[in-house]
C-alpha cells in the first residue's frame, strides 16, 4: 500500500479571471476552493499540503480549517512550477504525491478513488493521470523517485517536462469524468459551471 500525499496548488494570480480571486468565487452556493478542499478531505492520504501565494488570508483560513498544512510560495508569480517545487519540499515520508489544481472543482470523488487505488506500489509506472476522450488531466501522481525534479521546478509549465522526459514510467487511466479537464480561469467559465 503506498504512502500517498496530496498537494493543493492554489498560489495562482487569476490574471484571466478579473480583479476578484477566481477561488473564492461563487461556485453554486460555495467559493470554488471549497469544493477542492471538500473533495480532498474525503480521500484517505497521508499527508494534505497547500501552496497559496502570499497575502491569500481567506484562502489560508479556508485550507486551514480544512486540515491542510499550509505553504506560503513568497515566489508564485513566477509560476506553477514554482508552486510544485515549494510544495514537494514540504512532504515527508511519503511514496507518492497527488497533485490539485485550486481551479478545478468538478473532479469526482470515485474518479480521485480510481486514481489511487490503480496507482501502483511497486513499478515502473511512477508517473499516472488521468483521460477524458484523450486529453490527459488532473490530478496526476508522481512517484518519489520523480520528487527531486518537481522540487527544482521553475516556470509555468509545472510537470509537464518530467512526464515527456519519463514517458515510459507514465500510465493514462480513462474515466468518464469531464472535470478532469475542466479548470476555471474566466469568468465565462464561472457562469458555464454555476447551475
Amino acid at each position: 500500500m503506498s504512502r500517498i500525499a496530496a498537494v493543493l496548488l492554489a498560489a495562482g494570480a487569476s490574471q484571466r479571471f478579473g480583479a476578484e480571486d477566481k477561488l473564492l468565487a461563487d461556485l453554486n452556493g460555495a467559493p470554488v476552493l471549497s469544493h477542492v478542499l471538500k473533495l480532498m478531505s474525503r480521500i484517505d492520504l497521508s499527508q494534505r499540503i497547500a501552496v497559496i501565494g502570499p497575502g491569500a488570508e481567506r484562502v489560508m483560513q479556508m485550507c486551514e480549517e480544512a486540515g491542510f498544512e499550509v505553504v506560503i510560495n513568497n515566489n508564485a508569480a513566477a509560476g506553477l512550477g514554482s508552486s510544485i517545487a515549494t510544495g514537494v519540499r514540504r512532504l515527508s515520508n511519503v511514496d507518492a504525491a497527488m497533485f490539485f489544481l485550486g481551479d478545478m472543482p468538478l473532479i469526482k470523488l470515485e474518479t480521485t478513488k480510481a486514481l489511487l487505488d490503480q496507482y501502483p506500489a511497486d513499478s515502473d509506472a511512477a508517473i499516472m493521470a488521468p483521460t477524458y476522450k484523450g486529453r490527459r488531466g488532473h490530478p496526476a501522481i508522481f512517484g518519489r523517485q520523480h520528487f527531486s525534479a518537481l522540487a527544482a521546478l521553475t516556470g509555468h509549465d509545472g510537470g509537464k517536462d518530467i512526464i515527456n522526459a519519463n514517458r515510459s514510467q507514465l500510465r493514462l487511466i480513462p474515466v468518464e469524468d469531464q472535470g478532469v479537464v475542466q479548470d476555471i480561469d474566466t469568468q465565462d467559465d464561472l457562469a458555464r459551471f454555476n447551475q
